[in-house]
C-alpha cells in the first residue's frame, strides 16, 4: 500500500493483519512487529524506530499505531508489519511538504 501524506505531519494508522492459512480472514490477538526505514533524496534507506507500538482495535484484527511528525519528516518511509501467523504487510508513505492534509487552509484561485 502506498499512501502519499504531509512531510512532518502525525499520522494515525490502522491496518488489517490478513491470516496466513485463510486470505480472506483478518488475525486477531497478535503481537505485530514494525520494521520502519526511512530515505531522503537519494540517499540510502536507514534504520527508522517507531516510538509507538502497534496495537489491536477490539479483537478485529485491525491493528493501529500513531507516527510521530518527527517519524514522518522524510521523503519516504517504509513500514514492514509482521506477526506469527499472519501475512506480512507493507506501508510506503510518500512525504512532501506540498501534500494538503486535512486542516489545511487552501485558497483556490
Amino acid at each position: 500500500m502506498e499512501i502519499a501524506h504531509k512531510k512532518n505531519t502525525a499520522y494515525y494508522l490502522a491496518i488489517p493483519m490478513i491470516d496466513s492459512t485463510s486470505p480472506a480472514s483478518f488475525k486477531s490477538g497478535l503481537t505485530v512487529v514494525d520494521t520502519a526505514y526511512s530515505k531522503d533524496g537519494s540517499g540510502a534507506w536507514t534504520a527508522l524506530a517507531i516510538s509507538d507500538t502497534l496495537t489491536e482495535i477490539g479483537s478485529s484484527g485491525v491493528y493501529e499505531v500513531d507516527l510521530s511528525a518527527a517519524e514522518m519528516n522524510h521523503d519516504q518511509v517504509l513500514i514492514k508489519l509482521s506477526a506469527s501467523g499472519a501475512a506480512d504487510s507493507m506501508v510506503l508513505f510518500k512525504l512532501d511538504l506540498n501534500v494538503v492534509s486535512p486542516g489545511d487552509n487552501v485558497i483556490n484561485t
